[in-house]
Formats: structure tokens, sequence, C-alpha cells
């Protein structure tokens, strides 16, 4: 008995060897072809991995929203590539998918919109979070949200994780808002 166990164990690790294997062919069969700026052949070799198992759907998404963009600039497109891309992964390629999710929002929708497609980023706690609260204060900022903008900057400001360039890009962006209105009166 424990010898057949053995035996079956052996053999779909070998099938998920020659699983990956495939994948990895078609991976690079795309990539090659974008490369080579055959769009059509990267989109659609790209295309067979959207589902794969193999932990290539992650990377096919992104690169099919780059595609995409290339290709033809359909937001609905490159957003429906990008959202299969977080689906697939829970973990930093995942997290890198919703922030460009909202980078390709962020001129269009609305601030209440940007951070419910940021939220998942946001509530990790972590460097790629710090960027989508910075993005965020940016929409505040842009839409005339100052002390929201604030707020979030100055959040940002004392994270000690954070990216330095975002610290400096933070600390310039508070350098410019106007003084803070105090009340000296209020009790």
């Amino acid at each position: 008995v424990v010898v057949i166990g053995v035996t079956v164990f052996e053999i779909m690790r070998a099938m998920r060897a020659d699983e990956i294997a495939r994948a990895a062919k078609t991976y690079d069969a795309a990539f090659v072809a974008g490369e080579a700026g055959d769009l059509a052949t990267s989109r659609a070799r790209f295309a067979e991995l959207e589902n794969d198992k193999t932990g290539f759907a992650v990377l096919a998404g992104h690169m099919l929203a780059g595609v995409e963009k290339q290709l033809t600039d359909d937001t609905a497109a490159i957003e429906g590539h990008l959202q299969k891309a977080a689906a697939a992964d829970k973990g930093i390629l995942g997290d890198l998918a919703i922030l460009k999710l909202g980078y390709l929002k962020a001129d269009t929708a609305s601030i209440a919109d940007l951070e419910a497609t940021l939220k998942p980023l946001i509530d990790k706690d972590n460097q790629a979070s710090r960027l989508a609260t910075e993005l965020i204060a940016s929409k505040a900022l842009a839409g005339g949200d100052v002390e929201r903008a604030r707020d979030l900057f100055e959040q940002l400001s004392v994270k000690l994780d954070a990216p330095q360039a975002m610290q400096r890009r933070v600390q310039q962006a508070l350098a410019t808002l106007p003084a803070r209105n105090v009340n000296l009166d209020a009790p």
C-alpha cells in the first residue's frame, strides 16, 4: 500500500511539473511575441494562461493588461485583465494588480469609487497600501478636499516603512498645502 501511495504521489508530481513547464513555454512565447511587436499573438498566448492553475495566471493578467493598452487602449478590457490578476493572487502580485486598477481609474472615477477599488489593498497595511493611500490623498487634493488630503499625507508621513521616494513626495505635498486654520478660541 505504501509503494502504491508513493508511486501515485510521484506520478502526480511529474504531471504537475509538466503542466508548469507547458505554462512556462506559453508564457515565454507570449513574451517573445510581445517584444517582437506581434501584440495579437502575444495577447492570444497570454490569454491561454489567464485561468492557469500553475501560478502563471496572475502574471498573464498583468501582461495582458499591458498588451491590451498597447493594442486597443480599451479601458474595460485592461480593467478586466487586472481584476483577474488580482483575483488570482492574494500576495504582492495581486496587490500590484489592485494598485494598477486604482491608477487606471484615478482620472475618471470619483474618490468614493477609487477608495472602493483600493480598499482591499489599503486594509492590508503594507508598502503597496501606502501607494494606494497616496493615490487617494492626491485624488482628494485634486478634488479640492485639502483637509482630507492633508490628513492622509500626514498619516503617510509617519509610516516608517514607506518607500523613501514616497516619503519625499509626501513631504513635498505637505509643504505645498496652505496652513491649517486653527481656532485658538475653541474650547
